[in-house]
């Protein structure tokens, strides 16, 4: 490997050290994945949420998002619950109608983990 491989191999290890995801940050995405998790199975008891990808392989960095993966068991709905909005009370009282599951998603997931 010549000098300047060598000095560039070394420089990325060091970045990656100086940005790799540390523990605090690891317990702050699993705190937001249980409140999710939790306010997800009001309406689908039988569901799990699962934090995934980069957080948990040991490549995330301190700003790396957190990858989710819901598994939801097939339950008997109510015959208007798509059809009808779903309210979500955000901080500060506001309140968001949510049509759609993937609104909800994003509305709990700015209720529960400030985003």
């Amino acid at each position: 490997m010549s000098y300047l491989q060598e000095k560039l191999s070394q420089q990325i290890l060091e970045l990656f050290e100086t940005c790799q995801q540390q523990t605090s940050d690891l317990k702050k995405k699993e705190l937001c994945r249980a409140q999710l998790q939790r306010e997800i199975q009001l309406l689908f008891p039988q569901s799990r949420l699962f934090l995934v990808g980069s957080s948990l392989n040991g490549f995330g960095a301190r700003s790396s998002d957190g990858d989710l993966c819901l598994v939801v068991k097939e339950e008997p709905l109510q015959k208007d619950f798509f059809s009808c909005p779903i309210h979500v009370r955000h901080q500060h009282g506001v309140h968001k109608s949510c049509c759609s599951s993937s609104e909800l998603l994003k509305s709990a997931s700015s209720e529960v983990c400030g985003f």
